[in-house]
């Protein structure tokens, strides 16, 4: 009697759907596997035994118990986790990631990853941890051919020696689709990577070589697994393959590492079993969003253009470029200050109409306006040969036709000459 009630009520309990999750940034999520920790990028959670696990059997570290009544749960961006039931909903945890050195290389290790080497954790959202995002459904469900031997190679990569993959009358399937032709486009001018020889017998066992520099600049909003790598792979999987999502490009100014532990769990979910999967190179690849340099020659022609007269460049220390996001570049002149017979000018850069940064040219005029008036007193530089007098005078007499000024002297004697650049009347006697 009492197996039969056990057998009811829990053929009655609501069952908990699956939660697929995956880590967009440095960090990893934690579980136990016979009492070790083990680390995985991606991962489905569901409940077994009233706590948080893997669809594969290691449950989640720190452990989460999930009380009886529950009929979901949630996973958001900063890694809180939350439980429906009864009509309310309510947060119980928070997920811990774990964060390693970048000379750390994760094992595989029966589906998960082993880390050897300190680990740092942290909660999502901190730093370069990561945050927390739904694994995609489309990545699950890429289809993998088991039938190799009548298919070709593709190297997706470099661009500039993409391989048309060859057909025959038993594969007629062989030709990258567009999506693929935009990733090499987008990426040919900042992927730089050796040339690679390619696991043959691998790729004909229907397995993937990845081949990874340790840097790369890319645009578009989304990293693509072929905009960051080598890819080799049957020529039927090829498109699939360079499109794998694997997260968000960060923001100009900002590094993202993509680490081989994540690049094997996207694999993965595409359908690519752990023996099949083959990653060369560095150990993680920097991702950076494409710029453009602005160079301080912009700058100095922005200020020449606007101020315009006779003002010349004063001669500064050399500055570097600036590096900017891409866009459309423009500039502004926000602010011109005189200071004697200088002009400093303060130019700032815009990029699709924002502001990114600012530098101050120095101008000076080639022919100084005549700022003087009759009355005031300046200083009088007398040249006759190589002999030069500094007195002081009074103005008599200005002539802007002729830019000349007549000064009068504490003799009495009046003097005729031009401003200079500093202010002084300088008269050749």
């Amino acid at each position: 009697m009492i197996s039969t009630l056990l057998t009811l009520c829990l053929a009655s309990a609501p069952a908990i759907s699956p939660v697929s999750i995956r880590v967009e940034g440095e960090g990893y999520l934690r579980f136990v596997r016979e009492g070790s920790l083990v680390y995985a990028k991606e991962a489905i959670l569901t409940v077994k035994g009233g706590k948080l696990a893997s669809v594969e059997g290691p449950v989640l570290a720190p452990s989460v118990t999930i009380p009886d009544g529950t009929t979901g749960f949630s996973v958001s961006m900063d890694g809180s986790i939350s439980i429906t039931g009864g009509g309310q909903s309510r947060e119980i945890a928070r997920l811990v990631l774990a964060v390693v050195d970048e000379s750390v290389r994760p094992v595989e290790s029966r589906g998960f990853f082993l880390l050897e080497g300190k680990v740092t954790l942290s909660e999502p959202g901190e730093g370069l941890v990561g945050i927390i995002r739904p694994a995609k459904k489309s990545d699950r469900d890429v289809s993998v051919s088991r039938e190799p031997e009548e298919q070709s190679v593709v190297r997706i990569y470099p661009p500039e020696s993409l391989e048309k993959p060859k057909t025959s009358p038993e594969n007629s399937q062989g030709k990258p689709n567009d999506q693929v032709n935009q990733i090499v486009e987008k990426t040919q001018n900042s992927l730089s990577l050796t040339d690679v020889r390619p696991d043959l017998a691998l790729l004909q066992k229907g397995g993937v070589q990845i081949h990874l520099p340790s840097t790369i600049d890319i645009e578009g909003d989304t990293i693509l697994m072929g905009q960051i790598s080598q890819v080799f792979v049957q020529a039927e999987k090829a498109p699939a393959t360079a499109a794998l999502d694997l997260g968000t490009t960060p923001p100009f100014g900002v590094d993202r590492l993509i680490d081989r532990a994540l690049i094997t769990a996207r694999l993965r979910r595409a359908g690519f079993p752990p023996d099949q999967i083959v990653i060369t190179g560095a150990a993680s690849v920097r991702v950076r969003r494409a710029g453009q340099l602005i160079t301080h020659d912009q700058f100095a022609q922005a200020a020449l253009a606007k101020v315009g007269g006779t003002h010349q460049l004063v001669e500064q220390v050399s500055q570097p470029p600036l590096n900017a996001p891409k866009g459309q570049v423009e500039f502004l002149v926000e602010r011109t200050a005189p200071n004697g017979a200088l002009l400093h000018v303060t130019v700032s850069a815009h990029v699709d109409g924002r502001r990114i940064n600012s530098r101050t040219i120095i101008l000076k005029d080639s022919q100084p306006t005549l700022q003087v008036k009759v009355g005031d007193t300046v200083d009088l530089r007398v040249k006759s040969g190589s002999v030069t007098v500094m007195t002081k005078g009074r103005v008599t007499k200005v002539d802007p036709q002729a830019r000349t000024v007549t000064v009068r002297t504490s003799f009495g004697t009046e003097l005729t000459g031009k401003p200079t650049t500093d202010g002084t009347i300088e008269v050749q006697a």
